[in-house]
């Protein structure tokens, strides 16, 4: 009987370094699902959920509803291809959009993958509160937000209790990030799945911002908002953010230890009951508040604009004042007239 792995992508847990890795995988009867991307999540939201005519994702690349149809005979055309193909054993596929369907929606996939034959298997990875919380807050900076979210809250149950109950599941593996083999994710993946490691090209890359590089990312942020969105100036944010984080890379302040600000707790007894994953509960510390980690964010008094400095004149980058912050915009301006 073929075995299919459904990878939840849950926020924060490296779901596009998984993605990554198992992008083009094809060893010994094990397949990574070919559904055009190497995220599925367009794809499974395409294909089960019933709101799927209007997904923002298509809404945004300007698809009507006949091309969106389209799309959807293509998906299906694709996976049914797979399912039935006898030289495969194993079919894994990663997307997020899996854990937002609704009830009944997951388990309409459920019964779409019974009709083929196969053995269902959902395996995905959750992070304690205070981490996630973190984890998500870093990546609006990085993202271009400027405010702070009111709750941060990783729905664990609403997405995995489905497959926990649901007889069509074969087995639910869930995995806590902060036990990875190897402290990796990717290698978590592998040997948990019993996948060859040399059959992927990825490259563990540490993507946590300093200290320094989440300041200089938010003070951008803030001065881009004056802009229409548009995708130069996507493109541009995105080579900043990169260009910010290695140049600030040596510092090794972060601020994951102070962050204790509008963490939800309520899915730890969950965890704890159904899976024996066992993390504290957090209280939010008085002292965090928006305001504060919004000032915090603002003040540049303890960052070192060398950097900025070395990095403009050897790229020919013209600066009107050596301040860190005229600084850190004037190569931004650069780039977004340059790029």
């Amino acid at each position: 009987m073929k075995d299919i792995y459904l990878h939840i992508g849950m926020h924060k847990t490296g779901t596009s370094s998984i993605q990554e890795a198992l992008s083009s995988f094809n060893d010994n009867g094990i397949l990574y699902g070919d559904l055009l991307e190497s995220n599925h999540s367009l794809a499974f939201y395409t294909l089960f959920s019933k709101n799927y005519l209007n997904y923002h994702v298509w809404l945004k690349r300007g698809f009507n509803i006949k091309e969106i149809k389209e799309k959807r005979k293509v998906y299906l055309t694709r996976i049914a291809n797979q399912l039935t193909d006898l030289s495969v054993k194993k079919i894994i596929f990663s997307a997020e959009s899996i854990g937002l369907l609704e009830e009944d929606e997951k388990t309409s996939m459920l019964l779409f993958f019974t009709q083929y034959g196969v053995r269902i298997n959902v395996i995905c990875y959750v992070r304690e509160p205070v981490s996630f919380a973190y984890s998500v807050f870093q990546e609006d900076i990085r993202g271009g937000f400027t405010n702070i979210k009111e709750i941060y809250n990783p729905r664990y149950k609403y997405r995995l209790d489905v497959f926990k109950e649901n007889p069509l599941v074969n087995e639910l593996i869930v995995r806590d990030y902060s036990s990875l083999v190897k402290k990796d994710v990717v290698s978590d993946l592998f040997e948990t799945l019993n996948l060859n490691s040399e059959a992927h090209n990825y490259n563990r890359e540490n993507t946590r911002l300093s200290i320094s590089a989440m300041k200089l990312i938010y003070l951008v942020n803030k001065h881009i908002r004056e802009y229409k969105c548009n995708q130069k100036l996507y493109d541009t944010r995105l080579y900043f953010n990169n260009v910010i984080n290695k140049l600030y890379n040596k510092d090794h302040r972060l601020f994951s230890d102070h962050f204790k600000l509008n963490i939800d707790n309520s899915d730890i007894n969950y965890l704890c009951k159904n899976f024996h994953i066992n993390y504290n509960y957090c209280s939010n510390d008085d002292s965090n508040t928006c305001s504060t980690i919004l000032q915090w964010l603002e003040d540049l008094s303890d960052l070192d604009p060398v950097n900025l400095i070395n990095f403009a004149n050897e790229k020919g980058i013209k600066y009107s004042k050596q301040e860190i912050d005229i600084l850190a915009l004037d190569i931004f301006n650069h780039y977004l007239l340059h790029l």
